[in-house]
């Protein structure tokens, strides 16, 4: 398994969401540009996790700022159906 921050959009990246969230919501898949510039914000960290080259979990970290501290939440958990039970997301949160 290999978790990675992405930094780059590529068409394993969007066929890889394309397959996870609607496992995840009903809401519609976002377009290349939409996960784009996702990527590109500096407050939106996207991780993805991968077996055998294709994609097989992601989320996202949303780091914001209050006047105490510099904070983060974590969005958009998910694990592809296929792979759940090996401790990905677990891997993906510990990144």
């Amino acid at each position: 398994m290999e978790i990675i921050e992405v930094n780059q959009v590529t068409d394993e990246l969007v066929e890889g969401i394309a397959k996870l969230l609607p496992q995840l919501t009903k809401k519609p898949i976002p377009a290349k540009e939409t996960i784009a510039d996702i990527v590109a914000c500096p407050t939106t960290i996207l991780v993805t996790a991968s077996e055998n080259g294709s994609i097989v979990g992601m989320l996202t970290l949303v780091l914001y700022r209050t006047p105490s501290a510099l904070r983060s939440r974590i969005e958009d958990v998910v694990v592809d159906e296929a792979s759940r039970g090996k401790g990905i997301g677990q891997a993906l949160v510990r990144y």
